[in-house]
């Protein structure tokens, strides 16, 4: 009888901690919304892990929705205004083990200059007319109906664009392809990668090119012109360039 017992104490036990581990790891979901009313000249965004996505679809000031994914320790995100500038930090507690991150959504007026900087994760700006610099250690850049000048770099991950109307843009990619359709004649692009392939689709006009493709093709299909104020550079050390025009709007 005693042996019975002690097996069926041992045994809800285990259920007992199994139900306290499960509630440990099972993965958490916060979310946080802060909007702001200032005029804004620029955002800074800081992300270690997560997703960002900049939306210029505001008339005045900002709305920062963060969503926190976790397992264990909820990670912080911090936002401030300072002098016209809004400041986005969000970072997980050391170390990581399980999951962990935090994805922002900002939107904000279409003459906000952006600045973001991420660890690991996507970036995608929409429709913002002042400068865009764009920084990930680890994931996906992509760019939607910019019109101002653009800084595009990542470690790892490919890089888009698409109705791109923008004065000047650099595009660069350690590890991944680089894809850029424009809308608008630049002024200058410079496109490489250390891997994959770079595909830019140009309006109609001429351009003075010049590209770099050691272990790849290159092909230019749009009007060269050694004399053009237009000016487009790309490279990539592992893969094909095609320079070509943009289909008509």
């Amino acid at each position: 009888m005693m042996r019975r017992l002690l097996t069926i104490v041992l045994v809800l036990a285990a259920a007992a901690a199994a139900v306290a581990v499960a509630g440990v790891t099972l993965p958490r979901r916060s979310q946080s919304t802060r909007t702001y009313t200032e005029v804004l000249r620029r955002v800074v965004v800081r992300v270690g892990s997560g997703r960002v996505n900049v939306v210029a679809d505001r008339v005045l000031g900002a709305q920062v929705v963060g969503v926190k994914h976790y397992s264990v320790r909820k990670p912080t995100l911090t936002t401030r205004v300072s002098r016209g500038v809004l400041y986005a930090t969000a970072a997980c507690p050391k170390p990581t083990i399980v999951t962990c991150r935090v994805d922002l959504r900002l939107g904000v007026a279409p003459e906000v200059a952006v600045d973001v900087a991420t660890g690991s994760g996507n970036v995608r700006v929409e429709n913002v007319a002042a400068n865009v610099k764009v920084h990930s250690a680890a994931g996906a850049v992509d760019v939607v109906g910019l019109t101002g000048t653009g800084d595009l770099s990542t470690a790892a991950g490919p890089i888009t664009g698409r109705d791109l109307a923008v004065t000047r843009l650099r595009a660069s990619s350690a590890a991944g392809a680089v894809s850029l359709a424009f809308a608008v004649a630049p002024d200058r692009v410079t496109a490489s990668t250390g891997a994959g392939n770079v595909d830019l689709a140009l309006p109609d006009d001429s351009y003075r090119v010049t590209t770099r493709a050691p272990a790849g093709r290159a092909r230019v299909l749009v009007p060269i012109d050694a004399e053009s104020s237009r000016t487009v550079d790309v490279r990539t050390d592992a893969g094909r360039i095609t320079v070509r025009p943009a289909p008509p709007m």
